[in-house]
């Protein structure tokens, strides 16, 4: 030891210890249960690691409570946690379908660089640079994002409080979010409507604030005693109070509806619309979340108007205008018009992302078939550099009896293009630790982390540690039940590769079908999948060699009852 010199001597820390490893190689100091994790001493041990561990988002990012509608960010949620208290989220599953988990626990990240990621129609999230998000090549961190991917967001949030507020302060509420004007010497009233003119002077005669109104002004309606009012300061913000998040289904209706009434236009020309303008973008976002509760798809777009900036939140599909028109449509205003030309619309939907082609062209030509067999017949045609409708991907499903596309088809997930990946610079982040579910729902955007299991099982790979026989190198089998886990944590290795020189040069061959990685050492990480629906056999799991075994939670517990009886 005495030739060893003290860079010698660090290698060798570096090389037997795990988490030194993954910080030095990988680039990110793992936090302290994944050290736990990698750290733990046994060599003769199934690792079941979460796919789900370490969701880094910045303070105010808000996660939604699918039992009472709450909507908190996640340093509100942290001081709760301290405090004794627990919150449910909202992750979606294997089939992309979302589920509530109860599970998950919060630590503070301290302060790390952060970046928003902005989609075509508006989501916006912010995260650190290696935190994943759901892209149809699966969970890819955000340093690794492109400008023009699809990233997957909400179909819809169908979740209402139980909440119940006076209505007469909801519409007075909503109408002067939407149309209040405070002046240095009156607060008004704009009412363009006489039936949204009528119901504010019923409602402020109701609560006992005192109006008048200006012979040469019948629009305006001027509040004397308006600062009393509950909710006068968030008014004065123009911001959504967040009590209205945990209104039942009747009363956030009742607002939503009031706030168009008063604010909102409704356009029935040759195409349909239903708009919502404001100055502050946070308000837009926040109703475009709200709208997504009754599963109505809004767009988010910025104008320049008069040298000031406006958010435009408009509704075009038919089916978002029925829903809005059947369950937020107040009697303040006339929908004869737009609800007769939007039933003679032909019927919109959404489309897949043109990036699903190319696991189309890898099921069609693994099955034998031609592109004419995948689209059937018809005018249809196999076109790989445009997106794919829902009615044509249900053929193309049938056709090539795919349980991805099938998927994809049925998932509770829009994908939406990436328009904007922006630097933010340091802020306040948290830890999202849901050890038992796939991921959450942050801001109407999915995210997601596979980080720990990957980077112990590249440490084991490169080194040969917990191997039996190290002349043959280390043996790693990950056993999943659905293909989607196996790619995911495939593609998350192979970004650790590509992103390393040192583990670039120490690999021999990478093959994705199946999913085998080979070192040079003689070291080899291969995925299986045991589910029914990717097509692949359990069976093909017997008789692997194997020193380290990686399990997704969903195979443990379908081990279990054998496990218990054995």
């Amino acid at each position: 030891m005495s030739n060893f010199t003290k860079y010698d001597q660090e290698m060798l820390e570096i090389i037997r210890d795990p988490v030194k490893w993954a910080e030095h190689h990988l680039g990110e100091k793992p936090r302290w249960y994944q050290e736990q994790i990698l750290r733990h001493p046994h060599h003769r041990k199934v690792l079941r690691c979460g796919r789900r561990i370490g969701k880094c988002i910045e303070e105010d990012q808000r996660i939604m409570n699918p039992e009472t509608g709450e909507y908190a960010p996640v340093k509100e949620l942290f001081q709760r946690q301290r405090d004794g208290g627990a919150t449910p989220l909202l992750t979606l599953n294997e089939e992309y379908k979302l589920e509530k988990s109860e599970a998950f626990y919060i630590e503070d990240n301290g302060v790390k660089e952060t970046f928003a990621v902005v989609t075509k129609h508006g989501a916006r999230v912010v995260l650190t640079g290696n935190h994943p998000v759901l892209t149809v090549d699966g969970w890819k961190e955000v340093d690794a994002l492109r400008i023009g991917e699809s990233i997957a967001t909400p179909k819809m949030l169908p979740v209402y409080g139980q909440k119940q507020v006076d209505k007469h302060k909801l519409r007075i509420l909503a109408y002067m979010l939407a149309a209040g004007r405070f002046n240095k010497d009156s607060i008004s009233f704009q009412a363009r409507y006489e039936g949204v003119r009528e119901t504010m002077l019923e409602s402020c005669e109701s609560l006992g604030i005192k109006t008048y109104r200006d012979r040469h002004k019948k629009a305006t309606i001027y509040l004397i005693n308006f600062a009393s009012f509950d909710f006068y300061q968030e008014v004065r913000q123009r911001k959504i109070p967040s009590f209205v998040y945990e209104l039942d289904r009747e009363h956030l209706a009742f607002f939503i509806g009031s706030l168009y009434s008063a604010g909102g236009w409704f356009f029935a020309g040759r195409i349909c619309e239903i708009g919502y303008a404001t100055k502050n973008r946070q308000f837009a976002l926040d109703l475009k979340h709200i709208l997504l509760r009754f599963g109505i798809q809004a767009n988010l777009l910025q104008k320049e108007m008069n040298d000031s900036i406006y958010y435009h939140l408009m509704v075009y599909h038919r089916s978002s205008i029925l829903l809005f028109l059947e369950h937020l449509a107040t009697p303040e205003r006339d929908y004869e018009e737009i609800k007769g030309r939007a039933m003679e619309m032909a019927s919109s939907e959404p489309t897949l992302p043109k990036e699903v082609w190319k696991y189309i062209e890898e099921e069609r030509r693994e099955k034998g078939l031609k592109k004419a067999d995948v689209v059937g017949k018809g005018n249809r045609r196999y076109r790989v550099e445009k997106g794919i409708s829902l009615s044509n991907a249900r053929i193309y499903a049938e056709n090539l009896q795919s349980a991805m596309l099938y998927d994809y088809i049925h998932a509770d997930v829009l994908w939406e293009e990436v328009v904007e990946i922006v630097p933010l610079g340091k802020r306040q982040t948290y830890d999202v630790f849901v050890p038992e579910t796939h991921n959450l729902v942050v801001e109407d955007i999915m995210v997601h982390n596979t980080w720990t299991m990957c980077a112990h099982m590249l440490w084991v790979a490169f080194t040969c540690n917990g191997g039996t026989k190290l002349t043959k190198g280390a043996a790693c089998v990950v056993a999943t039940p659905y293909d989607n886990q196996a790619r995911l944590i495939f593609d998350q290795l192979k970004t650790f590769i590509d992103n390393n020189p040192v583990l670039q040069e120490s690999v021999k061959s990478i093959t994705k079908n199946p999913y085998v990685i080979e070192f040079k050492n003689k070291s080899i990480i291969r995925l299986f999948t045991a589910g029914t629906r990717s097509g692949s056999e359990g069976g093909s799991l017997r008789g692997q060699r194997a020193d380290w075994l990686y399990m997704d939670k969903r195979i443990i517990d379908s081990l279990s009852p054998m496990l218990a009886t054995a």
